[in-house]
């Protein structure tokens, strides 16, 4: 199942902090799961899973530049797809990540992207249970074409009405959509329940992962991974208990099911 996180802004709709709480739990859940990133940017998901944002050349030869190079000499067997990820310490091949370009021109990165995208997505969605894309923000072809081929798509938003009707007004097309709202504040005025009377769509189809600090400082200290897999069965008196069940809310409603 190709599962596509996106927002129609940058840096505001906690989208990669959404989906590393997701898929990581998804994985503890005994799931095999493959999180890529289409972004233009290098490596922005390996710093909070592996603590590096500068991979050493032992992992150079990974990721995305892999994937589309051997897609382009032979075809892409389970061997191929498992050898260009890097396994997340803690949770041995079920959590597979595929870094993100080093290529240096992005004209030439993003039309090989659009060319390329959904053969290579099908590939490691074969060999996976669930496949998580991290969709680069905003309206650009490639962003578009993975939205239209994925299974579901995750539209991430903020408690800001601003970027909620910015959205509205130019809304992504699927036909199983869903809507998330990260770093989420009940005590806020505009809580999913005030959110969803001024925004129908909202209704039922919107999952929210509260704000926890822990969990931000794990994404910058490059411990994530090892935060979801401490605090995964974590009892009520924790002080993540409200934010572990929030993700897990989240997985239901995406209907991920626990191998």
């Amino acid at each position: 199942m190709k599962i596509a996180f996106w927002s129609n802004v940058h840096g505001q709709a906690a989208t990669t902090s959404n989906i590393l709480a997701v898929s990581l739990l998804t994985a503890i859940q005994k799931n095999e799961v493959a999180l890529l990133q289409s972004h233009f940017t290098l490596n922005n998901l390996s710093l909070p899973l592996i603590g590096m944002d500068i991979l050493p050349d032992s992992f150079r030869d990974t990721g995305i530049d892999a994937l589309m190079r051997d897609y382009k000499s032979k075809p892409l067997s389970e061997d191929i797809v498992k050898t260009d990820a890097i396994a997340v310490p803690g949770l041995s091949r079920n959590y597979n990540l595929y870094v993100g370009t080093g290529k240096a021109n992005e004209t030439d990165y993003e039309k090989e992207m659009l060319a390329a995208h959904r053969s290579i997505i099908k590939s490691v969605d074969e060999y996976h249970d669930y496949t998580f894309i991290d969709v680069r923000s905003g309206y650009r072809s490639v962003s578009q074409s993975i939205i239209e081929s994925a299974d579901a798509v995750v539209v991430c938003l903020d408690q800001n009405t601003l970027i909620i009707d910015r959205y509205f007004k130019k809304p992504v097309h699927s036909d199983n959509i869903y809507y998330l709202i990260g770093n989420y504040d009940e005590s806020s005025k505009y809580n999913i329940r005030n959110l969803s009377k001024k925004y129908p769509a909202l209704k039922n189809r919107t999952g929210m992962i509260c704000h926890n600090s822990e969990f931000m400082d794990s994404l910058n200290d490059g411990k994530v991974a090892q935060f979801m897999l401490k605090n995964n069965d974590c009892t009520k008196a924790s002080v993540n208990y409200e934010f572990i069940q929030s993700v897990k809310n989240c997985i239901r409603l995406l209907g991920i099911e626990r191998r």
